[in-house]
């Protein structure tokens, strides 16, 4: 399975997976020019993020209420791992948005703090700051 495939298994539902890996891709040729040398890879995971934000906002919209009775067949996410034991969940939720996807993507993704900031479009010293009160906010909650 492909980084880019792993990335939105943790984010969409399953059945949705090759259409965004398609469209993911198809943005990623057109624009092909604004990739750096050697970050075209974090470059994909950028694309990639504001996919699944379209997605998801699309998929809210189709939301009927029946399909609230049935789970979505999905491999966790990086919020549902962490919320998977009940202390961390606690200390993942005062985590901001930002430091959130910053530090799902250092740990589950195992991008460098350079491929982040790409990822983000952020610098590398903002990723630097969420990282570390991510990790500083996570240690005192969970005495660390």
């Amino acid at each position: 399975m492909h980084v880019i495939q792993r990335y939105l298994a943790r984010r969409v539902p399953l059945e949705n997976i090759d259409d965004l890996v398609s469209e993911i891709f198809d943005i990623a040729f057109r624009r092909m020019n604004q990739a750096k040398p050697g970050f075209e890879l974090p470059w994909l995971y950028r694309i990639a993020g504001f996919v699944v934000a379209n997605h998801r906002r699309k998929l809210q919209r189709e939301t009927s209420f029946l399909a609230t009775f049935y789970a979505a067949e999905t491999s966790a996410s990086a919020e549902q791992i962490a919320l998977s034991h009940v202390e961390l969940a606690e200390a993942w939720k005062q985590l901001k948005p930002g430091e959130r996807e910053a530090l799902s993507l250092a740990a589950f993704e195992g991008l460098s703090v350079s491929q982040i900031a790409t990822a983000l479009g952020i610098t590398t010293n903002a990723v630097n700051l969420r990282l570390h009160k991510a990790r500083t906010k996570l240690a005192k909650h969970l005495d660390l």
